[in-house]
């Protein structure tokens, strides 16, 4: 009985914790972000009207959203592997103005995806607090990092370091 608890406690003291496998693309090593599907991230925006293009290499899939009005420029691209494993989340703001209540929503909602061990409504708030000075942060696995891009201009990226 000894051994067969010396035998089983790495296996019980690991539950839990699986490591991320890195993926490899184009030679240069990443993270997927777990539990994230590339339509995941798309399909609500398709829903409220973007236009969606898909562009695939051998190694690499880009799903790319974006809305374009009078007042501002929201784009979503998302890398993934052609297995669907997501690498990468951006978003673009460019608003002709000022960052508004449109941009701050937009913002939000891209940060608010669902992943493994994902808090939406933390990431959410984060995002639309951060959005006019920038920052980084990081819940779960997944680091979600904002810059400014002059005053009404801003990139979201989500990845996993």
């Amino acid at each position: 009985m000894r051994y067969l608890i010396l035998f089983m406690l790495p296996a019980i003291l690991s539950c839990g914790q699986a490591k991320v496998k890195d993926v490899t693309i184009e030679g240069k090593k990443s993270k997927p972000i777990t539990g994230l599907a590339p339509s995941a991230v798309h399909d609500k925006f398709t829903k409220k009207g973007f236009k969606l293009d898909k562009d695939s290499t051998a190694e690499l899939t880009t799903w790319t959203s974006v809305e374009n009005n009078e007042m501002h420029e929201f784009k979503v691209i998302t890398n993934a592997t052609t297995t669907g494993k997501v690498i990468s989340v951006q978003a673009s703001i460019f608003s002709m103005l000022t960052l508004d209540q449109p941009a701050m929503d937009f913002a939000g909602d891209v940060a608010s995806i669902s992943y493994k061990y994902a808090d939406p409504q933390k990431a959410k708030q984060w995002a639309v607090a951060n959005l006019n000075g920038g920052g980084s942060t990081k819940i779960g696995d997944v680091t979600f990092q904002i810059t400014a891009q002059g005053e009404t201009s801003r990139m979201l990226k989500i990845f996993v370091e």
